[in-house]
């Protein structure tokens, strides 16, 4: 499992991952993520109204789980989001990959929304 904060600045959703900022020059800001299909996940997770979002990845089955994505070839498709059908296919950013530590080539992937604290 890993743990990945986003945070959404000027519509613009980031990965926040300040330990990155000390190995790599190239972080030292929050990196932006472009590819569509990812930022409309992130914003129905934040449900449109959240700045800064915390996720769990799981690589196993988890229940509950806020959303499941299934190895597609080289990416992930969305197939249940909030236990909704879903068939959108998700291309993550060098660093959502490099974040996924533990087990970023898992056939399935849980993403459960850890609480505001």
């Amino acid at each position: 499992m890993d743990i990945i904060s986003f945070i959404k600045k000027n519509d613009l959703w980031y990965v926040d991952m300040p330990e990155f900022s000390a190995i790599h020059l190239t972080y030292k800001e929050p990196t932006f993520i472009s590819e569509r299909n990812m930022i409309e996940l992130l914003d129905t997770l934040a449900k449109k109204k959240l700045t800064k979002i915390d996720l769990e990845f799981h690589y196993d089955y988890i229940n509950p789980y806020d959303a499941k994505l299934v190895k597609s070839f080289n990416s992930y498709k969305c197939v249940s989001i909030f236990y909704k059908e879903k068939d959108t296919l998700l291309s993550f950013p060098p660093i959502l990959s490099r974040a996924m530590k533990t087990n970023n080539t898992s056939k399935d992937i849980f993403i459960r929304i850890l609480p505001e604290v």
